[in-house]
């Protein structure tokens, strides 16, 4: 691997030789792939950098079109940025899939003095965290949305439920206890009943319904709520719980996380209709300035973490990227109406935490959900 600088064996000896170990020293040090190219297309040279990037040693791809050894780069077509370079003599872009991993892949022409193509300098740097991060920020800013459209709703659905509850119960109170109309109208309290609580779920996901938190011991509320989840699980399935000690404190509505545990084991027993295995743990977690690995939004502090983990069918990326919204169902018709995990997604939200999925199909699933730690709840539990 060598960068084109002036011949050490020239005429300026040690000056050219000095010259060219510090060209061929930058062009190393640079922390992006760099390949130097023919006007043919072909690699001539390329960087430390750019041969971590492919794995092989130079000597294996010297000679050979970038597309050839480069995963997902485009071949040669329009879609390739250095054949759109040779038509335009102008830099050229793409952003290129290599794997599960995204690459700026950036063609500049060198011309000579008659502006004719002489080769091409092809820059290659990883792009994949700052995509994450932008999927991440367009799927928060549409859950903001329809977390506030479904809070409108709620708003609205709920006072004219107040008045149907209402007029109801007048109705009620006019007639005689043995009016056959009564069992009409309890029918027409009994489905208003259901949509108040209906819109109280859709208050939930747009983060209005009022929560009442305080200082709570996220293992001491599993152990308490154990056997109603071994219930909520049914019988096919072994629940099993990993409780950290000492764990410390976070700052929630008791009855929220408890909504919380509940969708979580109904959604696993739903992803296991012929029975398996459903994992309940904590955790606590310190992170420093850079936060979790590829978790650059997260800020440095301690966190609780709970996890429910399943060995069920798993999902797809599809199926997760839709995971949180509201009436989205993989359930039958008549299942279920969607809003069990839009219900969990606002609760950590309105508790300032944060919820990962992690699943592939056939490979199970599992919630990671992640509460900032009660000020003092590293002191208390050290005591």
């Amino acid at each position: 691997m060598h960068l084109h600088c002036p011949d050490p064996r020239g005429k300026l000896g040690a000056t050219s030789r000095l010259t060219h170990e510090r060209c061929q020293a930058v062009f190393d040090a640079l922390g992006y792939g760099i390949m130097l190219l023919t006007p043919q297309g072909r690699i001539e040279q390329l960087n430390h950098a750019m041969a971590a990037m492919l794995g092989r040693p130079a000597a294996e791809v010297t000679g050979r079109a970038p597309h050839e050894v480069v995963p997902g780069h485009p071949a040669p077509s329009d879609a390739c940025p250095f054949v759109r370079m040779c038509k335009s003599l102008h830099r050229e872009s793409a952003e290129v899939p290599w794997g599960e991993r995204w690459f700026q892949v950036t063609a500049d022409p060198v011309l000579d003095a008659k502006h004719k193509l002489t080769g091409a300098v092809v820059t290659v740097s990883e792009t994949t965290e700052q995509k994450r991060l932008e999927e991440q920020l367009r799927r928060s800013q549409k859950m903001e949305a329809i977390g506030r459209l479904a809070g409108v709703l709620a708003h609205d659905f709920g006072s004219l439920l107040t008045m149907i509850n209402g007029y109801c119960q007048m109705l009620m109170e006019a007639m005689a206890a043995r009016d056959p109309r009564r069992r009409d109208l309890a029918a027409v309290l009994e489905a208003a009943g259901r949509a108040t609580a209906l819109t109280r779920q859709m208050l939930t996901i747009g983060r209005h319904q009022p929560a009442r938190p305080r200082r709570l011991d996220l293992n001491h509320l599993i152990s308490r709520l154990e056997r109603v989840l071994r219930r909520v699980a049914g019988p096919r399935i072994h629940l099993s719980t990993r409780l950290a000690r000492p764990l410390g404190r976070i700052q929630a509505d008791p009855a929220q996380i408890e909504q919380i545990l509940v969708n979580l084991v109904v959604n696993a027993r739903e992803a296991m209709p012929r029975g398996g295995r459903l994992a309940i743990a904590t955790e606590r977690v310190r992170w420093g300035q850079d936060g979790p690995a590829g978790r650059a939004d997260l800020r440095s502090g301690n966190y609780v973490s709970l996890s429910v983990q399943d060995s069920g069918k798993g999902m797809d990326a599809e199926t997760r990227s839709h995971l949180f919204e509201p009436f989205f169902t993989t359930k039958a018709k008549r299942k279920g109406v969607g809003l069990g995990l839009s219900i969990v997604y606002g609760i950590v939200k309105q508790s300032r935490g944060d919820i990962e999925v992690v699943s592939e199909p056939g490979q199970g699933t599992t919630f990671r959900i992640r509460f900032p730690a009660a000020a003092g709840a590293r002191r208390r539990a050290a005591r």
